[in-house]
């Protein structure tokens, strides 16, 4: 009798230790660490968009405005708000980063969320009926004889279970800040030399 229930405790801690079975008020751990971890999440995301999401580029104010216009279309999103004046750029869409690498960073952020959470998650994204949509504004302004841009990026999502997610993962940030500063980069060039 002992035996049987020596296997019967040996399964169960199995099934605590592989997140399957959780003991009472284990719950609101999870969601605790979860809730942290958003936190977290949030403010490297604040880190990313200083370090990264600003530039001062020794570029003429209409190059760098044009440049943006085209490199935002070119990466797929709709550019829906533009005051050239003011220096304001407002563009919406899906996801800017290719399949491979919007995969590979969600499976980075699954086992981040297992390891810190202790459960398995889902990438928003990933399944039919979820939807991910981003905005990105831009703020352009003369400063001296150079450009100062600001770049924004806001996610929005919605799963067809009500799940929503709103703080990006960072490795997520800084992949779409790399891809748009690439392309904005690629088009100044572009520009550049066709102006001969």
């Amino acid at each position: 009798m002992k035996s049987i229930a020596y296997r019967w405790i040996s399964v169960g801690l199995a099934l605590m230790m592989t997140g399957c079975l959780a003991l009472p008020g284990g719950g609101v751990n999870r969601k605790q660490a979860y809730d942290d971890l958003q936190v977290a999440w949030k403010q490297e995301n604040e880190r990313i968009a200083l370090a990264q999401g600003e530039r001062v580029l020794s570029k003429d104010f209409d190059q760098v405005y044009s440049a943006f216009i085209t490199a935002l279309s070119e990466l797929g999103m709709s550019v829906k708000n533009t005051e050239r004046q003011s220096g304001y750029i407002y563009a919406e869409g899906k996801s800017i980063l290719p399949a491979d690498e919007h995969a590979a960073i969600c499976e980075q952020m699954r086992a981040e969320i297992r390891q810190s959470v202790g459960i398995n998650s889902s990438c928003l994204g990933d399944k039919p009926g979820e939807t991910l949509s981003q905005t990105i504004t831009v703020t352009i302004q003369k400063f001296n004889k150079q450009t100062k841009v600001k770049l924004r990026l806001n996610v929005e999502g919605s799963s067809p279970h009500g799940v929503a997610g709103s703080i990006q993962y960072p490795p997520f940030h800084t992949a779409k800040l790399k891809a748009i500063w690439n392309k904005v980069d690629q088009q100044l060039f572009l520009n550049e030399h066709l102006d001969i």
